[in-house]
């Protein structure tokens, strides 16, 4: 295809110089965008969102740790694949920072010269923290009843700088043990600090942290049913004497999933 600009001035008219050029040989794509990171053992595993024509790429990678020189690799994808991968082996347990851009495939029958192909822009910096090696410390205060309820109070420990870089996402799991069947609650967020409340039955709480990079091992603490009511005043008496059908679900409940453990114990003894 021949390519010429074309300027009017008045009753003027210039036309450029024509140069041949082959659209093929002269995409440009736009900048990679990760989609996912998993950092473990000393490899980075990244998964990236394909072009829009969906077709095979030739990437360049770059890394560093923070204020350290650049250094570079390239690799190629396949068609076939829903995302662009690639795994980058990182030799300190450090920070370290990438960058991506990518060009389209040269045709040898059209391309003959490589220079012709356009690189993309590089992507934004990514910071890469360390994974998050250690559960979790989690710490737990019970407060005043009020109306049969018991409130909670959780907080717990920040993953180290290194792992925190980029920020850190708590997901919890709440688990009461009630009559009928066991409630359970989900959240999501940013803090370290979370306050719930939950009845006199047996409470199970578990925390994740999630970085940008993978995610801690869970660590679940247990906060027991209510046994002894010496210790409260007249007034929480008064309150928790119509909690009594909730002390007595926490008994019910205890004996049932014994009978339901001795029975699958004895089934699965059976020849």
């Amino acid at each position: 295809m021949d390519i010429w600009v074309q300027t009017q001035v008045g009753n003027l008219t210039c036309n450029s110089s024509n140069i041949s050029v082959i659209l093929e040989c002269l995409v440009k794509y736009s900048a990679p965008q990760i989609t996912r990171m998993k950092r473990s053992a000393g490899i980075l595993s990244l998964k990236l969102a394909k072009p829009k024509d969906n077709k095979s790429v030739k990437y360049e990678i770059r890394w560093r740790e923070r204020g350290s020189e650049w250094q570079n690799a390239t690799f190629e994808t396949e068609d076939s694949t829903i995302q662009d991968s690639y795994k980058l082996h990182l030799q300190k347990q450090t920070i370290y920072q990438i960058q991506l851009r990518r060009q389209a495939k040269l045709q040898p029958r059209l391309c003959k010269d490589s220079l012709q192909t356009l690189w993309s822009d590089w992507s934004p910096v990514v910071d890469v923290p360390l994974e998050i090696r250690l559960p979790l410390v989690i710490y737990w205060v019970e407060k005043q009843w009020t109306n049969g309820t018991r409130q909670i109070y959780l907080t717990w420990d920040e993953p180290s700088a290194e792992e925190s870089v980029g920020g850190v996402e708590y997901k919890l799991n709440i688990n009461v043990w009630p009559c009928e069947k066991p409630k359970r609650k989900e959240k999501l967020t940013l803090d370290r600090t979370y306050n719930t409340s939950i009845t006199s039955s047996e409470a199970r709480i578990s925390i994740i942290a999630t970085n940008k990079v993978g995610s801690s091992l869970p660590v679940e603490i247990i906060i027991p049913a209510v046994k002894h009511l010496s210790s409260l005043s007249w007034q929480d008496k008064t309150i928790l004497s119509v909690s009594v059908v909730a002390l007595l679900c926490t008994i019910f409940w205890a004996v049932a999933v014994k009978r339901v453990n001795r029975r699958n114990r004895y089934i699965s003894a059976a020849p």
